[in-house]
């Protein structure tokens, strides 16, 4: 294929060299792509064959995209921009959620802290009340040795027992 040499907003038309529909030259446009199909060449742009418009159908066409160039430049200018701003927002967002991570995994950490001084404590517990028991048994054993002794006394010297 030849390269008819004019491009028209980032469309290049080719002449194909065989004159395969009845006679009239056929031409190839090609539109870069990032899209890959069954009609994209090893080139990544996509071809379409078609008779060639007239010169008024592409004068005109031509005027008619000349006057569309800025808007839809403004346009994708302003779809740039918000690309850019939902990237920004995307990347606060995981900014954010990477803080809370970091917060859920640091009160985890605690609460897990917290959870085996509680174990620590129920044990320490558990340890004080044994002892407790032990020497309030001794405690017990001793004040009743004492009341027995005291009771022998009274008993022997005649004095009433006070009453409980």
């Amino acid at each position: 294929m030849a390269l008819q040499g004019f491009q028209l907003v980032g469309e290049v038309w080719m002449k194909n060299q065989d004159e395969s529909m009845g006679g009239v030259p056929t031409y190839t446009i090609a539109c870069a792509t990032s899209k890959h199909s069954e009609d994209t060449n090893h080139l990544g742009f996509v071809q379409r064959r078609f008779q060639m418009p007239s010169q008024r159908a592409i004068q005109s066409r031509g005027r008619l995209q000349r006057a569309g160039i800025n808007d839809l430049l403004d346009r994708a200018r302003r779809i740039s921009l918000d690309t850019l701003d939902l990237r920004i927002r995307l990347r606060h967002t995981n900014d954010r959620v990477c803080n809370l991570n970091l917060t859920i995994m640091e009160n985890t950490a605690k609460v897990e802290a917290l959870a085996e001084r509680l174990v620590g404590l129920r044990a320490q517990v558990d340890q004080r009340e044994h002892d407790a028991a032990a020497f309030r048994g001794h405690v017990n054993k001793r004040i009743d040795m004492i009341e027995l002794g005291l009771k022998a006394i009274m008993d022997h010297l005649g004095i009433p027992a006070p009453a409980k």
